[in-house]
C-alpha cells in the first residue's frame, strides 16, 4: 500500500497547485486561440480572393459585351452608310452633311468621316479643323478601304492623334470611304468607371 511517504520519494505529494491547472488552461487557451486565428485567416484568404474573382469575372464580361456592341454599331453603320445611295451627293455637296456619332465615353474623340478618294474629309460627325483639312491622303490604311471593308485596331488616328479602333467600308464606284474612328484612349477608362465593381480596376 503506497503511503505519502512513498508519493514524497516519487517526487509527488498529492494534487497539484492551484497555479499549475491556471497555467495549463492558459496554454490550452492560447492554442485554441491560434488555431482559430490561422484557420479564420486562412478562410478569409479564400473568400476574399473567390469574392475578388467574381467580382472581375463580372466587370470583365459586362465590359466584353458593351464593347462588341459598340463595335457592332460602328461596322453597322459604317457599312449602312456606304450603301446608302444618296451618299454620292454628299461627297459632291458637303454641306448636306448632318452626320452624327458618339464613342463609349464622354467628352471622347470618336467620329464617323465620309473620306474622299483623295483622303480629304467630305462630311464628319467631328468639326474639321483647317489643319485637318488634308485628311488622310497619307494615311496607310486608305487604299485598301477604298476596295475592301476594313477593321483595325489599333492605329493612329490622323485627324486627333488618338489611338483608335477603325471600322471602313468603300463607297461603291472607288469614291471614297465611309470611315468609324472609335478612341481607345478614354474607352478603359470608362469602362473601368463603369463596370469597375466594388474594387479599383483596371482594363488593360
Amino acid at each position: 500500500m503506497s503511503t505519502p511517504a512513498d508519493a514524497e520519494r516519487r517526487g509527488w505529494a498529492g494534487p497539484w497547485p492551484l497555479r499549475v491547472y491556471f497555467a495549463l488552461l492558459f496554454v490550452l487557451l492560447v492554442a485554441v486561440t491560434a488555431f482559430r486565428v490561422v484557420y479564420l485567416d486562412r478562410e478569409g484568404g479564400n473568400d476574399a480572393r473567390q469574392e475578388a474573382e467574381q467580382d472581375a469575372t463580372h466587370s470583365a464580361n459586362a465590359a466584353s459585351r458593351q464593347l462588341g456592341e459598340y463595335l457592332t454599331v460602328l461596322e453597322s453603320t459604317t457599312k449602312g452608310l456606304a450603301g446608302n445611295p444618296q451618299i454620292g451627293q454628299i461627297l459632291e455637296m458637303p454641306e448636306q452633311c448632318t452626320l452624327t456619332f458618339s464613342g463609349i465615353g464622354e467628352g471622347d474623340r470618336s467620329h464617323l468621316d465620309l473620306v474622299r478618294a483623295d483622303g480629304t474629309v467630305a462630311c464628319s460627325s467631328r468639326p474639321v479643323a483647317a489643319s485637318e483639312r488634308e485628311g488622310y491622303g497619307e494615311a496607310d490604311w486608305l487604299r485598301r478601304a477604298l476596295r475592301e471593308p476594313l477593321l483595325l485596331a489599333p492605329i493612329r488616328d490622323a485627324r486627333t492623334g488618338a489611338q483608335v479602333v477603325l471600322s471602313a467600308t468603300p463607297i461603291p464606284g472607288g469614291r471614297g470611304v465611309v470611315a468609324g474612328f472609335a478612341e481607345l484612349t478614354s474607352m478603359a477608362p470608362t469602362l473601368a468607371a463603369q463596370h469597375g465593381g466594388r474594387r479599383p480596376s483596371e482594363f488593360l
